[in-house]
């Protein structure tokens, strides 16, 4: 029974060593190399976007003060805001510009990324079919020698008649 309970011991971890692998390749590395190269690239994308939102909000707000101060400036003031207001706009259109384009890059990294969804799913498919592999092939050890075990315990209580 000792020596049984060792064998089966050593088939289990051999299985689970497999289990282990198997895991390793299919699983962890696919979905680290998601980790480590798809989703920074469009969490960057995202700060960026909300950088130029913040930068654009800025401008437009820059702006509408300028606008507001032309509207009462007087003398010297008054003579230097219009090319004041026409470079405020200019760099309020440019932030625009570069937010549209920004915005538009982020949607086609969203849109890459959820076309893989299904690939993305398999990884955890194929998670539980490793997980149910490993579990059937442990059991089936543990079935095996439990059904030794039993007919050797069997054998030696019903020593047979010579």
């Amino acid at each position: 029974a000792l020596e049984m309970s060792c064998c089966i011991q050593s088939s289990l971890a051999r299985i689970l060593a497999e289990f282990e692998m198997a895991l390793e390749s299919d699983v962890l590395q696919p979905l680290n190399k998601l980790s480590e190269e798809e989703l920074p690239a469009i969490l960057k994308r995202k700060k960026q976007l909300q950088k130029l939102i913040s930068d654009w909000n800025n401008a437009k707000s820059r702006l509408n003060q300028a606008v507001k101060s032309s509207a009462t400036a007087t003398g010297a003031a008054a003579t230097t805001m219009p090319s004041k207001l026409e470079s405020l706009k200019e760099e309020e259109e440019e932030l625009k510009k570069r937010l549209e384009q920004c915005k538009d890059e982020y949607l086609a990294d969203l849109y890459h990324f959820s076309t893989k969804e299904n690939e993305h799913a398999n990884y955890f498919i194929k998670l539980l079919e490793i997980q149910a592999d490993y579990h059937r092939k442990s059991l089936s050890s543990l079935d095996h020698v439990l059904l030794e075990l039993r007919d050797s315990l069997h054998g030696l209580a019903d020593p047979s008649p010579t």
